[in-house]
């Protein structure tokens, strides 16, 4: 919305009664300024007003509360309305601002059908118009059915039939289906139209109307990103994991698990580690520095009392992913250390890597 989505846009109607002028004035509390164009419109049938309102590059929104005239000025020359709260969408983010800007189609894709209703959207959604690089946006019917898609060799299919089955065998049309009307963050491997390839891909779906409304951003255009340097704790930690997780998507999950499995995926303290979620019990499935605990599940609980196994357990599917903070033992000195790690769920299982706390990661 309007100043990074939380600012409110007043705006004080005054009609000239003679004349059927209009004015309209925007205050923006933080100080700041953008282009908001208003359009106002008076039904026939009963003389009723109301406001249509866009941000700079935006979708026209109607807005369904009647606008009242009913007092007067003080100089009894005008017709005057209370004030109006409306909130107004942003103006584009940037396209490298992906997640903002993935959540902006969106919310432009539900601007159009709030305004020219679904057979209208489905027309713009479903032409090649609509398509920008790797930028699109999908719909999905109350019947689970993909009904608003560029390409129509997948429009009609069932989000819980196989097209809701990316090529590492995870349902993410299932995680789709579960979105409500404040959305949720859906990871996956589908097509990049951009590329011809598939890939992973983030989408925000939101419920409206029992529909769902998803657009999303492709990574690992390369399954080779260079890595940063070790010094840089967070950055490496979380490379680590985006590696194992293009692995995953690329190569499959027994090769991903024989892989950090064996004595070449451990480099020192660092290490990437599996877990499955077998209905909450936390089994270690892939685990290079601590290969006696492969195919347990254990209490994980630091010597502080924090239960980290059931903070990991929480990290939700679909998400970027979460850092976990606890006491380990470090693998090198046997001493315990802070441990920070970085845990992404897909699916049932967890991905996760770490740095410790006053010990040299080099």
């Amino acid at each position: 919305m309007l100043n990074v989505k939380n600012a409110i846009i007043g705006l004080l109607i005054a009609v000239i009664a003679a004349g059927g002028a209009i004015a309209a004035f925007a205050s923006n509390p933080a100080g700041n300024s953008t282009n908001v164009e208003v359009t106002v419109w008076q039904r026939v049938s009963d003389g009723a007003i109301f406001l249509s309102t866009r941000s700079e590059g935006g979708e026209w929104t109607t807005h369904n509360t009647a606008i009242d005239l009913g007092k007067m000025s003080e100089s009894g020359l005008y017709r005057q309305s209370s004030a109006v709260t409306l909130s107004v969408a942003d103006g584009a983010p940037a396209k490298g601002n992906a997640q903002a800007y993935a959540v902006w189609l969106v919310d432009q894709a539900l601007a159009r059908y709030e305004r020219d209703g679904l057979q209208a959207t489905l027309d713009y959604y479903n032409s090649e118009a609509s398509v920008d690089g790797s930028w699109y946006v999908f719909v999905i019917g109350e019947d689970s059915s993909l009904i608003g898609h560029y390409d129509d060799n997948v429009r009609g299919e069932l989000l819980d039939g196989p097209l809701g089955t990316d090529a590492t065998g995870y349902e993410y049309g299932k995680a789709m289906l579960a979105a409500d009307e404040s959305g949720r963050w859906v990871t996956y491997v589908f097509n990049n139209p951009a590329t011809g390839d598939p890939q992973r891909k983030h989408s925000w779906v939101v419920k409206r109307d029992g529909r769902l409304f998803g657009s999303g951003w492709y990574d690992f255009s390369s399954y080779a990103a260079p890595a940063p340097p070790k010094t840089s704790v967070e950055a490496y930690t979380v490379w680590l994991v985006d590696q194992a997780l293009a692995r995953y998507e690329r190569d499959g999950l027994q090769a991903t698990l024989d892989y950090y499995n064996s004595p070449e995926a451990l480099d020192g303290p660092w290490y990437v580690f599996m877990i499955e979620d077998r209905d909450g019990a936390l089994y270690s499935v892939a685990n290079s520095n601590r290969p006696d605990i492969v195919g347990t599940t254990r209490e994980r609980i630091d010597r502080e009392g924090f239960n980290y196994g059931e903070a990991f357990a929480q990290v939700v599917d679909g998400g970027a992913g979460e850092w976990v903070r606890y006491w380990f033992t470090h693998p090198e000195t046997d001493e315990d250390a802070v441990k920070h790690t970085w845990i992404v769920r897909v699916g049932d299982y967890l991905f996760g890597a770490g740095w410790y706390e006053g010990i040299s990661s080099e």
